[in-house]
């Protein structure tokens, strides 16, 4: 599933930034100002011959970096762990982070995959500034006063955005702005 519709290059590039001082913190390149730091992170990427979106795709699972600020690679991975220890999935109540990151990988799936595929459809928030609940609920405010001939509920709203195939980010960044959507209260 294409990311392009809320892949913010310079949201990735600062959190890339931030993960490698992390990783690298006595790299030189990194202790420079943010804008050479961040060039140095673009030189090497392109370096390799790709893009910064191929990079996020190729590399940004295993980073745990992000691509928006409405989905947080870390923040999502701890939703769905408190989603997997509520529900006791597979009789158990002690996952960890890196259980899941490893489920996710075993599936074949990057974390953001996963939430594209599954976690928005789980109830798992994307992250702490992105409210899935909330989300639903303003579209379905929306759909009754634009189109109440139409008996919107709850779930005709969700499963529009399954027969769509569309997450609510997704739907966010490309209509929630003209729809006067939110993504959290």
């Amino acid at each position: 599933m294409s990311t392009n519709a809320w892949f913010n290059e310079a949201y990735y590039l600062k959190n890339k930034l931030a993960q490698v001082r992390t990783t690298e913190p006595n790299d030189a390149r990194w202790k420079q100002s943010d804008d050479l730091a961040i060039q140095s992170i673009v030189d090497a990427i392109h370096g390799i011959g790709i893009t910064i979106e191929q990079h996020f795709q190729q590399y940004g699972s295993a980073e745990r970096t992000s691509p928006n600020p409405l989905f947080h690679a870390n923040e999502y991975l701890v939703a769905k762990v408190n989603q997997l220890n509520e529900t006791a999935e597979d009789g158990r109540t002690n996952w960890t982070v890196q259980q899941v990151v490893d489920a996710i990988a075993k599936a074949g799936m990057t974390i953001l995959e996963h939430f594209q595929k599954h976690g928005w459809r789980e109830g798992v928030n994307p992250s702490n500034k992105f409210d899935i609940d909330n989300y639903f609920a303003d579209k379905l405010a929306q759909l009754q006063r634009d189109e109440p001939e139409k008996g919107w509920t709850l779930e005709s709203v969700k499963q529009a955005f399954e027969d769509d195939l569309i997450d609510p980010i997704t739907h966010l960044e490309l209509y929630g702005g003209e729809e006067s959507l939110q993504s959290k209260e």
